[in-house]
């Protein structure tokens, strides 16, 4: 699924609510993929309603999206403990608030995270986080900004 926000103008974006991009996605049968292209919006709580996609969910694709000061965390996102791939770049604000559910979850198959988002002031701990992660013995694969390369890795393996 793949959600972007990139031909929106502000005036279609106030038809597209948190609460139907929530119901959207808890409709979804078993649900592989999820990108979020380009959000500006003011509430970001249909990110939880991921959690309903945890026995899937295997891949999420955050681009070019500002994050609230104050707002969301990715409690949804580590609920998803089948996940394999987390990319989140160009993206603005990032927080340690929004990151830690991540950086706290155990995921049982995640072997790839990109993030590339330059700007952010916790760029340091999640390098730190990414290259540390041990999935049962397994290294993870992990990129760090600077590395521009085509990011729509979703057909892969």
């Amino acid at each position: 699924m793949v959600i972007s926000f990139e031909a929106f103008d502000f005036h279609s974006l106030r038809e597209v609510t948190p609460q139907n991009i929530s119901n959207l996605i808890s409709s979804q049968k078993n649900l592989k993929s999820f990108t979020l292209i380009s959000y500006r919006g003011t509430s970001y709580s249909f990110l939880n309603s991921l959690e309903t996609q945890s026995h899937s969910l295997e891949r999420v694709h955050i681009h070019s999206t500002f994050f609230k000061s104050g707002g969301p965390n990715l409690n949804g996102i580590a609920e998803c403990k089948l996940l394999k791939k987390i990319v989140v770049e160009e993206c603005e604000n990032i927080t340690l608030k929004l990151i830690e559910p991540l950086m706290n979850a155990k995921f049982y198959k995640l072997n790839y995270v990109y993030f590339n988002c330059p700007y952010s002031p916790v760029s340091k701990e999640i390098s730190v986080w990414a290259n540390s992660y041990d999935n049962e013995g397994k290294k993870m694969y992990y990129r760090y900004e600077g590395e521009k390369f085509n990011s729509r890795f979703f057909d892969e393996a």
